[in-house]
């Protein structure tokens, strides 16, 4: 059955020609004026923009080749795709109860498996290190995620962030190569973090550091952070979020191995600023402050 991502179905509904932007295996990126859609297999997860389509078979796509809605059908090149008129909307499972209790217990937990299962990549137990990661450009990138922990532990605190760490924040958009570079991928775990904490206060100090430098990355990942800023990310990386900050340890391993598996590094980048962030509230906290 066709799925539909909550930010997708208002383009589907608009009625509104695209073109394709970018092509691949099990999925295309369409453009509808300003507006993305990523459509593809269910392989390919749920996901704010992703059409899930019921009719893909590893369809030969190409850049520039026309995307139209026709009623309730999406076509490319004429040929049905997916009808979306009764497909389920998919949108992220609120976010869990936590505790500051629970989330030492997730992090405690997601740190060891992490660890185990990818290396040592990521955070080391104390949450203050971060090595090569899912990506060595993080490591150049230790500058602008150190800056990034404490503009959050400002917007707990309802404070003004150091116009420094507010600049150096920055670096991290579109840094790295690919489809969706790794530090906008960071950034995106991290606003979704923030989301799922029920920090949007907080979040949105963040966007609006990000927001007027998106020209700095490329069209389909300023799609991505738009739609992070707004609390959505894929399926998966909304999965191991919710169950860290729960502290339900028995879902992590089979958590953790889904996000890992998003494209080349995305997944873990995304999980890895998702973690930092978890450590920077967990810190915050311990310090005396609750958040």
């Amino acid at each position: 059955m066709t799925e539909v991502g909550l930010l997708a179905r208002p383009v589907l509904e608009s009625g509104n020609s695209g073109v394709v932007i970018a092509a691949f295996q099990r999925c295309f990126y369409a453009a509808f004026g300003d507006q993305l859609i990523c459509a593809g297999s269910h392989m390919l997860g749920s996901g704010p923009l992703h059409v899930l389509c019921d009719r893909w078979q590893d369809v030969l796509v190409g850049v520039g080749q026309p995307v139209e809605i026709d009623g309730t059908a999406l076509r490319l090149d004429g040929a049905v795709l997916a009808d979306f008129e009764i497909a389920p909307t998919w949108r992220p499972d609120p976010a869990p109860g936590w505790s500051l209790a629970s989330l030492a217990v997730g992090l405690r937990a997601t740190d060891a498996i992490w660890r185990l299962t990818f290396g040592g990549e990521v955070l080391v137990s104390d949450g203050q290190s971060l090595s090569s990661g899912p990506s060595h450009l993080m490591v150049a990138a230790r500058p602008a995620v150190d800056a990034l922990a404490r503009v959050v532990g400002c917007g707990i605190r309802d404070t003004t962030p150091d116009a420094a760490d507010g600049a150096e924040v920055m670096g991290l958009i579109g840094l790295g190569p690919g489809l969706t570079p790794s530090g906008d991928d960071f950034l995106v775990g991290g606003l979704v973090a923030l989301g799922a904490l029920g920090l949007p206060q907080v979040r949105d100090a963040v966007w609006r550091l990000c927001q007027p430098h998106l020209d700095r990355t490329n069209t389909i990942s300023r799609a991505h952070l738009e739609a992070a800023a707004r609390g959505y990310g894929a399926a998966v990386l909304h999965g191991a979020i919710h169950a860290t900050i729960a502290g339900r340890v028995a879902e992590l391993d089979r958590m953790l191995a889904a996000v890992s598996d998003v494209g080349e590094t995305s997944g873990r980048d995304a999980f890895t600023g998702a973690l930092v962030i978890l450590q920077a509230v967990r810190r915050h906290a311990d310090s005396g402050r609750t958040p």
